[in-house]
């Protein structure tokens, strides 16, 4: 496996290529603290990942979001209750 190490000693695969679905949660963690960015990003979200990476998405959002945003998780996914 290729790494890249820095001087912090931090280091990064350089095989891993990111793929939008993990940027969307990069940009999703970085709003998480203002409630209509947050919504807003989401929706972007839905609207540019790939439909298979729906699913993963709405697992990760419930999992890191649910306890602080579980109106707009439910609504957004359709769900009855985001937090279960």
């Amino acid at each position: 496996m290729d790494k890249t190490c820095y001087n912090d000693g931090s280091s990064i695969d350089q095989n891993f290529i990111p793929t939008m679905l993990d940027h969307q949660k990069k940009v999703l963690e970085e709003v998480g603290n203002n409630k209509e960015r947050f919504k807003r990003e989401l929706i972007k979200s839905l609207q540019w990942i790939s439909s298979r990476e729906h699913t993963q998405l709405k697992i990760w959002v419930i999992k890191n979001f649910c306890y602080k945003y579980p109106d707009i998780i439910s609504r957004i996914f359709k769900i009855d209750t985001a937090c279960t």
